[in-house]
């Protein structure tokens, strides 16, 4: 009986570290903005790159709300976790799933990475207002405007046909797509 104690108050420390000392937080939101660009782009890659770029962004995001939504169900959350913005947000993010009953979806994978897409950049928004490390938010902002700028380079040089020398670029001569070929990434762009 004991040992199951020791269990819970460990799981509880950690469900409680994770998001008090924004550290778990820092680390995840870095990932996020950073990992889907750097992944490899290069010439031997087929679409299902793709996939491993949103799986970059995404399952970061996840393991945040999964670890806010065991901190408020444990109740340490002490203080209102949603802001009127983020209720709002949420709310736009819940009726987005009910949008197919009166309007026709031509693509129901493009509404799905859509919504996902809406949905987790809400997460993102409540895990980063009340969990991320003093001052961790302005290098965040000039990381992903430098990821931000790179990615507006290597589509230029795709749209002039120039991405050959370059191995990492993406190889799609002629289209301003990127290095990562996502419309919408995680970043500033």
């Amino acid at each position: 009986m004991r040992r199951n104690e020791a269990d819970v108050s460990f799981i509880t420390s950690v469900k409680s570290s994770i998001m008090s000392d924004g550290f778990m937080v820092t680390v995840l939101l870095a990932i996020v903005l950073v990992l889907p660009n750097l992944l490899f782009s290069g010439t031997w890659w087929y679409e299902s790159l793709h996939i491993i770029k949103w799986a970059a962004a995404f399952i970061p995001v996840g393991l945040l709300v999964f670890a806010a939504g065991l901190r408020i169900a444990s109740g340490r959350a002490k203080d209102p976790v949603i802001d009127p913005f983020g209720a709002l947000w949420l709310f736009l993010a819940l009726l987005l799933l009910l949008q197919p009953l009166w309007a026709p979806v031509r693509s129901f994978p493009t509404f799905a990475r859509e919504w996902f897409f809406f949905a987790a950049l809400w997460g993102v928004y409540v895990t980063a207002r009340k969990g991320l490390k003093k001052g961790s938010l302005e290098l965040f902002l000039w990381g992903a405007s430098f990821n931000a700028a790179l990615n507006v380079l290597f589509a230029e040089l795709q749209a002039r046909g120039l991405q050959g020398i370059f191995p990492f670029i993406y190889p799609v001569p002629g289209l301003y797509i990127g290095n990562t070929g996502q419309q919408n990434m995680f970043g500033l762009w």
